[in-house]
């Protein structure tokens, strides 16, 4: 995310394999992420929350100046954006690629 961007867009979503649970080896769907917290070296981003859960069931973790971010999935709904955050501090572990791009859909390097 760039301070002039409005919104952040998940136009492809393959989620990580996790081999405990097949509920993480589906896709996303592709939506626009809502930013919950943007300082200066960290983003956090969340899908919608589904109806029935308390809180999002996937969160993003861009940090700044890198184009890879940290993925987490809760499939229950259960944890809150103040726990991501807690683990933004603890720093990258970057198990997601991304890239940004213009509106014109140029890709940034």
């Amino acid at each position: 995310m760039q301070e002039k961007t409005a919104v952040a867009l998940l136009t492809h979503g393959d989620t990580i394999k996790d081999a405990l649970d097949d509920l993480n080896n589906k896709k996303i769907t592709k939506q626009k992420l809502h930013a919950i917290e943007d300082l200066n070296l960290y983003s956090i981003l969340s899908t919608q929350k589904k109806q029935n859960q308390n809180f999002p069931q996937h969160y993003f973790i861009f940090y700044k100046e890198q184009q890879g971010f940290d993925y987490y999935n809760f499939p229950t709904g259960t944890e809150s954006p103040k726990t991501i955050s807690y683990y933004a501090t603890k720093g990258p572990k970057q198990n997601g690629k991304c890239h940004l791009i213009t509106k014109d859909g140029k890709f940034l390097l």
